[in-house]
């Protein structure tokens, strides 16, 4: 009998643990989304507080409007218009290709992984957005009436792993909430508020407001999206070098 008790006690304290058990960031991770786009108003740019960050930012922010395209694996497009401006910039596994005013330039960042954009810059998790990356769960946070859980990312690769990037995620609707990243010494590099999230289809949610802020806490710019569409079969074509 107190062998039948002593078992009963420790499976209680098991089931106890699994519940309370961190969520792994694959909870958070959006498997139906195949591909993303949208038109982006950019609004309120900061160019120098964004300069700070990079110039890739400044660059984007100097338009008004911008086209973004996503497409998984790990697939991205910007393009962004103004008068006497024009800024593309394609992320296609290991290499960027970026236009600037027509003066083009192509990358390799297989090194560099920090230099890599994801989904996570439009406000999701895709599973190839965590190729670059171990996860541990951190912690829990109430945000405007949303419960979010916290996960700090290191880079896999051995030089990098100072480096880090912080994500609130409302894991429910797999949507970001807050995004910071780190320079490899501990200090902030730049924090990303995703607000306005929308059903845009079945089990998909996304941001509609972006808001990007330097480490000193100023203010950078804000994007809204509009016009989303997802699963739409974008071209691969989309993703080449130019």
């Amino acid at each position: 009998m107190k062998r039948l008790v002593a078992f009963v006690v420790v499976l209680i304290g098991l089931c106890a643990v699994r519940a309370g058990a961190a969520p792994a960031i694959n909870s958070a991770v959006n498997t139906r989304i195949k591909d993303f786009r949208a038109s982006a108003t950019l609004d309120e740019a900061n160019l120098e507080a964004l300069k700070k960050i990079g110039s890739d930012y400044a660059n984007a922010y100097r338009a008004k409007t911008m086209e973004t395209y996503f497409k998984e694996p790990g697939k991205l497009r910007f393009e962004a218009k103004a008068v006497g401006i024009t800024f593309t910039q394609v992320v296609n596994n290991n290499t960027i290709f970026t236009s600037v005013l027509g003066i083009k330039r192509t990358r390799d960042i297989s090194r560099l992984p920090q230099a890599r954009q994801t989904s996570m810059e439009i406000g999701f998790i895709t599973p190839n957005a965590l190729r670059d990356f171990t996860a541990r769960h951190t912690g829990t946070q109430r945000l405007a009436g949303r419960t979010l859980q916290v996960y700090e990312l290191r880079y896999k690769q051995a030089d990098q792993r100072g480096k880090k990037v912080v994500l609130w995620v409302d894991v429910a609707r797999k949507v970001l909430a807050r995004r910071y990243l780190y320079h490899g010494d501990g200090r902030l590099k730049a924090r990303f508020e995703y607000s306005n999230p929308q059903q845009v289809a079945s089990g998909i949610w996304v941001p509609r407001r972006i808001a990007v802020y330097n480490a000193e806490g100023q203010f950078g710019g804000v994007t809204h999206y509009s016009n989303i569409r997802v699963n739409t079969g974008l071209d691969d074509a989309l993703f080449e070098g130019f």
